[in-house]
């Protein structure tokens, strides 16, 4: 009888899951510190400028209550179902 010849694709593919925790392990902790950059330097702009151009005429009316509408303070006390 002759020995059967491995492949080496079939060596790759034992390698991997005799190793798979470590595979596992280092593929969570890549995932778990991407995450953490990402958050870290993650920055929302919900300005009106990002959805409404200004050269659109049928915008203006809304940019044009950006400015008074900026002035106004939400107070809690107009919301008193809120206070609980």
């Amino acid at each position: 009888m002759t020995p059967k010849k491995v492949s080496s694709l079939e060596k790759s593919i034992a390698f991997v899951i005799q190793f798979r925790l470590i595979f596992i392990s280092l593929m969570g902790l890549l995932i778990g510190l991407s995450g953490v950059y990402t958050l870290k330097n993650l920055s929302i702009d919900n300005s009106l400028g990002i959805w409404f151009l200004e050269e659109d005429p049928s915008t203006k009316p809304i940019l044009s209550t950006k400015k008074p509408m900026a002035r106004m303070r939400f107070s809690w006390s107009c919301c008193p179902y809120l206070m609980h």
